[in-house]
């Protein structure tokens, strides 16, 4: 079987784009091949990416759903796939040409369809919300994001087009979702819970397995690492907390993003930097020797 796979960005980026890989790795395995439409590229790692696919295609921005049509039909006659396999896609148009080119399954991993803001959380409380996409999101303010430019303008998100976007997705052929509680949300946005299957999310170990840590390490009490993008939802500013209230224990952060530099600054006002190092974003190689050299990964 041949699958026509849809991820935002072609390269590694963060867990969405490692979990596209790995899945079609695993359908490589079992002899299946893929083509990869994406939006965009990371500019990380991308031959290592390239490799499990057949081919790797950028979408057309800013189409009709007409255009779409045709530049599936297009795809469609050059490879010749039976299933479309979405990652992630907020591009309404495509999303409505796709469903009606190919039967088409869909793997929800976060939030980015029924939450405005994307995170699950309200913007002043930080309580996590338990509402349904809707009329709500208005009146508790998550229409208004974080600035992205100027750093003084912030950004407003449109309630219409993301639920038609969210009915795009309930539309699809098959759903899938890496837990149960993203299927409570789903069912919670009017998605059928029948229609809606969890597959458990897999990881995939190194070729060379870590060597096994000694009986009594330098840092007895272990060392933490997070791996992941570092911005406010990811809750990286938590775990910083943590480690302050556990003397002895040390932290590698992994990532970059929008919220690095508050973090490295609430690690000082902590009074932890000697025990927290921020590496910056790593390519897979090297990140194999902090996974050897931690007892937890977070």
């Amino acid at each position: 079987m041949k699958t026509l796979t849809i991820g935002e960005t072609f390269g590694f980026r963060g867990g969405l784009e490692q979990y596209c890989f790995q899945v079609a790795n695993a359908l490589s395995a079992l002899g299946h091949s893929h083509v990869l439409l994406h939006e965009r590229a990371s500019g990380v790692d991308e031959d290592a990416y390239r490799a499990a696919f057949e081919d790797v295609v950028k979408i057309p921005e800013n189409c009709g759903e007409a255009d779409y049509f045709a530049f599936l039909d297009e795809i469609c006659a050059r490879h010749r796939p039976e299933v479309a396999l979405v990652h992630k896609s907020r591009n309404l148009e495509f999303m409505r040409a796709l469903r009606r080119r190919l039967p088409t399954i869909t793997i929800i991993q976060d939030h980015h369809l029924y939450c405005l803001r994307e995170v699950r959380y309200f913007p002043k409380s930080r309580k996590i919300c338990t509402l349904p996409l809707g009329p709500k999101c208005m009146l508790y303010g998550c229409f208004m994001g974080r600035p992205l430019r100027c750093k003084m303008v912030p950004t407003f998100h449109a309630l219409g087009p993301r639920k038609k976007l969210l009915a795009a997705h309930r539309d699809c052929h098959g759903v899938i979702v890496l837990s149960n509680h993203m299927k409570e949300q789903l069912v919670l946005n009017g998605f059928a819970p029948e229609r809606v299957d969890v597959v458990h999310g897999f990881t995939v170990p190194p070729e060379t397995p870590p060597a096994p840590l000694p009986a009594n390490p330098p840092n007895a009490d272990g060392k933490v690492l997070f791996v992941g993008q570092v911005i406010r939802s990811k809750g990286l500013d938590v775990l910083l907390q943590a480690i302050a209230l556990l003397p002895g224990v040390g932290l590698v952060a992994v990532g970059d993003g929008s919220a690095l530099d508050t973090n490295k600054t609430l690690a000082a006002e902590l009074g932890i930097t000697d025990r927290v190092e921020f590496t910056g974003r790593l390519i897979h190689a090297e990140l194999e020797k902090y996974y050897a050299q931690t007892t937890v990964q977070a």
